[in-house]
């Protein structure tokens, strides 16, 4: 650990910056609010009483202890208590104020934290999002929406979209936890998890209270209108919210010399509603409704509407468009009788709704899908005993999944009919899960956090085989999963103002019904087979890190190793299907490694003027077939190149104005993998180019009510590409719109 506190003091003059999560409200959060998930505001945390409409923490959670620097920040996440983050033994970063009141604000919640550049946001499409996160993405990531789980059993390998069915503008904040969390979430908590907190109403003090909001933001490259209208009442026995958000995306232009990429534009629609009533003095209960619909979003670059980037492949479908709907429902009883002494019971439904409609260069035209509801309960409970602060709960889900595939020829009429879609139909995956997890003080400086969880999963699947014709008959699955992880982690508070952390924890991710069943395309040129017999992937990682938190400097750096064993990946079969693809298999053929380091830093140069600046760099290689037969050790799939961000906000203390300027940078991502290499249609030959994007915005609030923002993002208008995308990032992008509360 020495090492460690060297480090962090000889690196005090770099900039770092973390958004309180609780206590700041989207009305009065500073401008570039997303951007602040690096960066913490110089002006006063605002007070539940700036926007009484809302209040920023998790329904059922109490204050927090005070902790050792700032008594409004505190982080919940990565403890399931809230803890002050010179606390917690994990690299974590919020994002605050997603609402959006800045230029800044998130088109969709995959890119809150595109600021970050220790996540790396792919984008299949423009309007979607898969955020990597220690070299993993996909099902191996977790995304968690009010505490309950967006990751499902049809989750597939590799980016997904799935992120941007939550409505930015209906969050509160975000969390993110670096590195494993099985311990407390379970499956699919490998390269982190990320958390997102809705906008919670509260009771009103003595009388009726109501309340409104009006948003409203316009972009110039995206061509975009986003809107958003809520409404909220409050007794002091219960508060009910409502919102609901439009968007209206046009073709996106790409910079100087991409330019306008034709069919790009979509369109979007979300609504909410959220009911909290008073059971008794310690106890709520809280009702919540969540509904996200995306229609027709085209994934371009496979379609002959996409362009050439430097020496990409151009598509031949004629058209490729996804539509999807998201929807929750939950009922959750919270039980706080005190800070060291809390407990939540929660039944949700959840459902996600998906249909691609493609049309091949032949003109025929596929429409498949699936629809997968879950029902869930969850039960957890915290207490300081005199054995320390004891977490622990239990899980259930179950989930139906029914999955179609129709295939029609040029003039309309019906070619082939399936008795199944891109995975299973009429199958189950069902978990149950235990955890328990004890902190506890070994000295007045030394904590320790021990901890263990126990998951059991079952998986049936009846519909596998899509054509019951062919001679080879794929067999129903019922299969059964069992594992057990545990964490240990040790905490050494140095001071007042430095902690060091380092620990060893295990994560694991249980086959789902992708992996086991699916028979679609992957990735450009390959199609997937079913995989009936795959084990559990394991990994195991070791971590040390330390924060250093004063009133000049803020500081956050960690370093990571992850073991990966059986590691479960797409492998040639050796064979070509009917429309020249190549056909691809799962196997547990990976085993490997990935380590990196993320630091993140501010100073405060005077009273108005602070700096930032933050880095991320990841390495990993896992063994693989890249030929038939032929197994060699290859990089991680699209590792993200080393990032950077620095900027300077300057908040001057006599004025309502803010304004902002930030320089992003990334490295050529040229370390690759043979099925990187193949994917032609996203990733040019050699890699994807590095860049540098610069980002001026600013915001001024004329009243208490009302704050107008405005900015220029890519202000080079600079043609860059996220690694592994589809599309290119916007050029120069004047954003401009106000957020008014009433």
């Amino acid at each position: 650990m020495l090492w460690m506190a060297t480090a962090l003091a000889a690196l005090t003059a770099l900039p770092l910056r973390t958004l309180p999560v609780t206590d700041v409200t989207p009305a009065t959060a500073p401008s570039a609010d997303l951007r602040s998930a690096t960066r913490l505001s110089a002006t006063r945390p605002a007070s539940a009483a700036d926007d009484p409409s809302t209040v920023p923490v998790t329904a059922g959670q109490a204050p927090a202890e005070t902790p050792i620097d700032t008594p409004d920040e505190i982080v919940v996440v990565a403890t399931r208590t809230p803890t002050p983050p010179l606390e917690v033994p994990y690299q974590v970063r919020t994002v605050h104020s997603l609402s959006g009141d800045s230029a800044a604000s998130a088109r969709t919640a995959a890119d809150a934290f595109h600021e970050l550049p220790q996540v790396m946001v792919q984008k299949t499409s423009y309007g979607q999002g898969s955020p990597y996160l220690r070299g993993f993405t996909g099902f191996r990531t977790l995304v968690m929406v009010d505490g309950i789980r967006l990751n499902n059993s049809v989750f597939r390998d590799g980016p997904n979209q799935y992120a941007t069915l939550i409505d930015p503008l209906a969050l509160d904040g975000a969390e993110v936890v670096f590195g494993p969390s099985s311990v407390l979430y379970g499956s699919d908590a490998i390269g982190g998890t990320l958390s997102y907190s809705t906008r919670t109403p509260r009771l009103a003090d003595t009388e009726l209270e109501t309340h409104g909001r009006v948003h409203q933001r316009f972009s110039s490259a995206e061509g975009s209108s986003v809107s958003r209208l809520e409404g909220s009442v409050a007794t002091p026995r219960f508060a009910l919210h409502v919102g609901g958000s439009y968007r209206d995306f046009d073709d996106l232009d790409a910079g100087r010399h991409q330019g306008v990429l034709e069919n790009t534009g979509y369109t979007e629609w979300a609504s909410d509603a959220k009911f909290v009533m008073a059971v008794a003095d310690d106890t709520n209960l809280e009702l919540a409704f969540q509904r996200h619909e995306q229609i027709d979003i085209p994934r371009t670059h496979s379609t002959v509407f996409g362009q050439s980037y430097r020496g990409t492949t151009i598509g031949s479908d004629l058209r490729r468009d996804l539509s999807e709907v998201r929807e929750l429902a939950y009922a959750r009883l919270n039980w706080n009788p005190s800070t060291d002494r809390r407990g939540d019971l929660t039944l949700y439904r959840s459902r996600l709704d998906e249909e691609e409609l493609r049309t091949r260069s032949n003109g025929r035209t596929r429409l498949q899908g699936f629809d997968d509801t879950i029902l869930g309960a969850n039960l957890h409970y915290s207490d300081r005993t005199s054995l320390g602060l004891i977490t622990t709960g239990l899980e259930y889900s179950r989930e139906g999944v029914d999955s179609f595939y129709r295939e029609f020829n040029a003039d309309g009429s019906l070619r082939e009919l399936r008795t199944r879609g891109p995975v299973a139909d009429q199958a189950t995956y069902q978990t149950w899960a235990v955890y328990l997890e004890d902190r506890v003080d070994v000295s007045d400086r030394v904590e320790l956090s021990v901890g263990g969880r126990f998951t059991h999963i079952a998986v049936d699947a009846d519909e596998v085989d899509p054509v019951l014709t062919d001679a080879t008959m794929i067999a129903s699955i019922n299969e059964t999963y069992s594992d057990g992880v545990g964490s240990v982690r040790g905490l050494w508070r140095a001071s007042n103002t430095l902690s060091l952390f380092a620990g060893a924890s295990q994560s694991f991710r249980a086959p789902n019904l992708s992996d086991l069943t699916r028979f679609d395309a992957s990735r450009s040129g390959e199609a997937e087979i079913p995989a009936p017999e795959l084990d559990p992937e394991r990994f195991l990682t070791f971590e040390v890190g330390g924060r250093l938190r004063n009133k000049t400097i803020e500081l956050e750096a960690s370093y990571y190793y992850t073991l990966i064993d059986d590691l479960i990946a797409r492998v040639p079969t050796g064979t070509v299907d009917a429309d020249g693809n190549t056909v691809v298999t799962k196997d547990n053929v990976g085993d490997g490694f990935a380590h990196g380091v993320e630091i993140n830093a501010n100073v405060q140069l005077d009273e108005e003027l602070s700096a930032f600046a933050g880095f991320g760099w990841v390495e990993g290689t896992v063994e693989t077939f890249s030929q038939p037969g032929v197994r060699s050790d290859e990089p991680l799939s699209r590792l993200a190149p080393p990032t950077g961000i620095v900027g300077f906000r300057f908040e001057p203390a006599s004025t309502t104005v803010k304004v902002e300027v930030d320089l992003r940078v990334a490295g050529d991502a040229d370390r690759l993998s043979t099925r990187d290499k193949a994917d032609t249609q996203r990733i040019p030959v050699g890699g994807t180019p590095g860049y540098a994007v610069l980002g001026v915005r600013g915001s001024w609030s004329p009243c208490d009510s009302l704050r107008v923002f405005a900015g220029v993002e890519n202000v080079t208008n600079r043609d860059y590409r996220i690694h592994g995308s589809g599309n290119n990032e916007p050029g120069v992008n004047v954003v401009a719109g106000f957020d008014w509360r009433f």
